[in-house]
């Protein structure tokens, strides 16, 4: 890619060495560092001069997004036919573009956000949006009282107070979550059924019990299934008031690493082992991790990372400010390189200002390809890739 100017990088979810590469031109390049790259497409919706640029690669799609931003644009590279997206723009600038692929009755659909509490799903295959409907949030003439007042009731069809953000697609491609946030503001991961959503849209999201604050597009995965892990905020975990602590099998700690069973949170049921009482708690999850692989602001909030789930070993594999890590499922920290790790966390680039952070700057971010079970960033204009390693007692010690 000489005599270009790269702004973001994404390699396959299946193909072997290719990548997908946004530059200055607007123009969405695929290809490799050895075969060359060709455009595939000239994305002129898109505004790399105000916006931070995301790509979502799902062969032979791919997707790219002002992660800020309002525009989105899905190319086929089979055929390089574009389809233009677009979401509205309340409160975009904090709430990154949300998207996601699955496969559904052997057909590609985008998760696709169209304002900030709607997400929408269209059929790749044949173009046809899943998801019409009409929202409705209005007050009508009738008075309701409660404890702030008397007000007028509104009337409410398909609509949530809740703002997207980042998803994250079960491996089945039958649920999905939002990593976004409310009102005020509080972050808390929403969870859908596939299935339902079609039918049912937002009302039929489920939330998880941990809700702090700031920390949205905080780091996510699925383990499998019907669970997924978040890395939880280094914050002071007590008894809700009239809880008596004495009482509890096991106190109330911080754990790095939260796990929630899907079907857990469907039911409203939480099933921790040893932990009578959970459910009145703070937080309540199906099990947890202890590690120290994040970094935190004064606020005790995580800063920035990436989780990943390894299939192949059952484990999982992490990126922060301390570096790369691979850990099994209980907390165990088997790999890592203190090397390889994000210089620009989401705190830095969710105030969308390129005066501050520049493209260049992200680009130094690694990111993870799990295909290939290594690490990759754009450097120096060609694609410079890492592994991790057995961990030693040094470089365990410096991620202390």
């Amino acid at each position: 890619m000489q005599n270009k100017n790269v702004l973001a990088i994404q390699c396959s979810n299946t193909q072997n060495e290719q990548y997908a590469l946004f530059c200055d031109d607007n123009g969405l390049y695929h290809g490799n560092d050895d075969e060359g790259y060709v455009m595939l497409a000239q994305l002129d919706n898109i505004n790399p001069a105000e916006k931070f640029i995301k790509i979502y690669y799902h062969f032979p799609y791919i997707c790219v997004t002002e992660r800020y931003g309002v525009n989105a644009a899905v190319v086929n590279i089979s055929d390089a036919n574009i389809r233009t997206l677009s979401r509205a723009d309340y409160h975009c600038d904090v709430s990154s573009y949300g998207i996601g692929f699955l496969k559904h009755n052997d057909n590609v659909l985008l998760i696709h956000q169209t304002a900030w509490n709607r997400l929408d799903i269209t059929n790749l295959e044949t173009g046809e949006l899943l998801t019409e409907r009409e929202i409705i949030y209005r007050k009508t003439d009738e008075m309701e009282t409660n404890q702030w007042g008397t007000f007028n009731k509104m009337e409410s069809k398909n609509h949530i107070d809740y703002f997207h953000s980042l998803l994250h697609v079960s491996p089945d491609g039958k649920h999905f979550l939002s990593n976004g946030w409310a009102w005020h503001p509080v972050d808390y991961i929403m969870c859908f059924d596939t299935e339902q959503f079609l039918a049912e849209y937002e009302t039929c999201g489920k939330d998880t019990r941990y809700a702090r604050g700031y920390v949205w597009d905080r780091p996510c995965t699925f383990v499998n299934n019907d669970m997924f892990v978040i890395a939880a905020d280094n914050d002071t975990v007590t008894a809700e008031e009239g809880v008596d602590e004495a009482t509890l099998k096991e106190p109330p700690a911080y754990h790095q690493l939260l796990y929630y069973k899907l079907s857990e949170i469907k039911s409203g049921k939480y099933t921790y082992r040893g932990l009578e009482g959970y459910d009145t708690l703070p937080l309540a999850y199906s099990d947890k991790a202890d590690c120290d692989i994040f970094v935190f602001n004064e606020y005790g909030e995580i800063t920035g990372g990436e989780l990943h789930y390894k299939p192949s070993t059952d484990t999982l594999v992490a990126i922060s400010e301390k570096g790369a890590f691979e850990l099994t499922l209980d907390g165990k920290i088997l790999f890592c390189n203190t090397d390889i790790k994000i210089s620009v966390g989401n705190w830095a680039i969710r105030r969308n200002d390129l005066n501050e952070v520049s493209h260049t700057d992200l680009l130094k971010n690694w990111q993870y390809d799990n295909v290939r079970d290594s690490f990759y960033r754009f450097n120096d204009g060609n694609i410079e890739r890492r592994k991790i390693q057995a961990i030693s007692e040094q470089e365990m010690n410096a991620t202390k």
